[in-house]
């Protein structure tokens, strides 16, 4: 009897430990602790005990508790999921139904039921991230096109607290987006939320839970034109539709509407990393009406959000933005020029008939005249205006299209009326950027339109008492010196006139030797060419036995 007084004391103690120093004291039920409660537990206790040491079986069960008696205690501190966004104000409540929430989520998640474990996190993500958190989620997905960042919290101007609580919450549950590829959880994202004004959808929730970067990477990957199956569906046709990765693009764009930033960043990537579903179609002429639709979207969110800063604009076109003031300094630029987002979201869409250049210059210049920054959309109206002015309303005529899908600056020829031929002139003067000018003229034809703008940026350097930045950014641009050197005053000084003429002279010189270099290459190219044709146009090709007259 003694011995086995020792082991029901033991088991008392060793379940007492557990009760204090669990999580029993958050799943016990909501009983005063008083002398007769306490008193009450023991005796339980007591029982629980002396059926444990009394059982014949040597099979025990050491779970610290019931699985399902946790979920049961878990779900009764959990209001319905519909209302939860009313605990979001009371700090007594909200604490504890979030505790509740990743508890059930992990539990449903252990059990294999990985719908109810998102739908779990998912009510995190949209009732339980903070409004300083969505705000910064906002002002990154602007900064990542902007300046291109591919870290979401870079260029962030947010304090270095909000940051490590971000990276620590996405770091937190990083998990759910395996969880979401391996199990085929997309269409899970892809419905509408039951009450948008309270609760935010599925996808903008999961933004929320994990931050932008691996939400836009999950989105990117798995994006598919509207309306379209995945290879994966057809190759194996017991995939049903519900438990496919495919995420059409309107359907994710309607999704993320009520926040334009996001709306704003999922474009672009898609843009940039998936163009075959959005400017370059190669097994259809005409895109979906849907697509054309977001291309005028995106255009206006461009236009809504442009870089806040000035120096952007100069990284985004690249060094051809300026010019160096200092006599000896190299003047930046070059015959190619890096485009800016929304110039090469241009040069892309406009072929697809989303907006036509009028009504894009319309809003680029309504745009300029909102604000004092001469720079602003500069590039841009110009590149519309120089490229717009030959393509017609109906788009009925493709072969105007062929230089927009090439670069600006190498885009050929366009004839366009002298007052919007010197616009363009004025709009690159005003960056300032002589490269980018001189670049136009040289491109501009007729002839007389070519000879107006030449006298015109002739006298703004004068004015402007940039003449020898004028003549090297001539020169490096191939244009014929001899017409500038002639403009020149009588009795004016230039400073270091004579280097940016040497400097200039070498160049010219350098890029002719280049250009005849890369002429004689291209002419030994057709000559071997040719007589590789000519020799497997001698060969002979066997013909089958029964075909008459040597054809087959």
């Amino acid at each position: 009897d003694s011995e086995k007084n020792f082991e029901m004391e033991m088991v008392l103690r060793d379940l007492q430990w557990r009760q204090t120093q669990t999580a029993a004291v958050y799943l016990a039920d909501n009983r005063v602790d008083t002398e007769e409660t306490l008193k009450t537990l023991k005796n339980e206790m007591l029982s629980s005990a002396a059926a444990a040491v009394s059982a014949s079986s040597t099979k025990t069960n050491d779970s610290l508790f019931d699985i399902a008696n946790v979920s049961l205690r878990l779900q009764s501190r959990l209001p319905p999921l519909d209302n939860i966004y009313v605990l979001q104000g009371d700090k007594k409540l909200a604490p504890i139904t979030l505790i509740a929430l990743e508890a059930m989520a992990e539990l449903y998640f252990m059990k294999g039921q990985y719908q109810d474990a998102l739908q779990m996190y998912l009510v995190i993500g949209a009732h339980f991230t903070p409004e300083k958190i969505k705000r910064e989620i906002d002002k990154s997905a602007i900064d990542m096109v902007n300046n291109e960042d591919t870290d979401a919290f870079a260029s962030s101007s947010s304090s270095s607290q909000t940051k490590t609580a971000m990276r620590t919450r996405m770091s937190r549950y990083q998990h759910v987006i395996a969880m979401i590829e391996c199990h085929y959880l997309h269409n899970a994202l892809l419905q509408p939320s039951p009450n948008p004004d309270t609760t935010p959808s599925p996808l903008l929730s999961l933004i929320y839970l994990l931050g932008l970067v691996p939400t836009k990477s999950l989105l990117v990957k798995n994006a598919t034109l509207p309306s379209s199956r995945s290879a994966a569906a057809t190759a194996n046709p017991q995939l049903s539709q519900k438990n496919s990765p495919n995420m059409p693009l309107d359907t994710v764009a309607s999704l993320l509407a009520p926040t334009p930033p996001l709306l704003h960043c999922y474009l672009h990537s898609i843009f940039q990393c998936r163009p075959e579903l959005y400017t370059n179609f190669s097994k259809t002429a005409v895109p979906p009406k849907s697509v054309t639709d977001l291309h005028r979207q995106h255009l206006l969110l461009y236009i809504r959000y442009p870089p806040s800063d000035t120096s952007n604009v100069f990284s985004l076109v690249g060094t051809g933005g300026g010019d160096s003031s200092s006599s000896g300094g190299r003047v930046g630029g070059d015959d190619s020029f890096t485009v800016s987002p929304l110039q090469a979201f241009l040069q892309a869409s406009l072929p697809h008939g989303g907006t036509s250049p009028q009504e894009i210059r319309k809003l680029l210049e309504k745009a300029r005249q909102s604000t004092s920054n001469k720079d602003h959309f500069a590039i841009e109206l110009a590149y519309i205006i120089e490229h717009g002015t030959s393509v017609s309303s109906s788009y009925a005529d493709e072969a105007s299209f062929s230089s927009l899908a090439t670069d600006g600056n190498n885009g050929g020829s366009t004839e366009i009326s002298l007052d919007d031929a010197r616009t363009v002139l004025n709009l690159y003067l005003s960056l300032p950027s002589l490269p980018r000018a001189v670049s136009y003229i040289e491109r501009t034809s007729p002839p007389m339109t070519a000879a107006v703008l030449w006298d015109d940026i002739v006298s703004y350097s004068l004015r402007k008492d940039r003449f020898g930045a004028l003549l090297e950014a001539a020169a490096r641009g191939g244009a014929d010196l001899s017409h500038l050197i002639v403009k020149i005053p009588s009795g004016m000084k230039i400073e270091g006139l004579r280097d940016k003429l040497i400097q200039s002279v070498t160049d010219y010189r350098g890029r002719e030797i280049m250009a005849e270099c890369g002429l004689n290459i291209v002419k030994g190219d057709k000559v071997r060419l040719l007589r590789e044709l000519t020799h497997r146009s001698r060969r002979g090709f066997r013909v089958g036995a029964g075909v008459r007259g040597g054809v087959r």
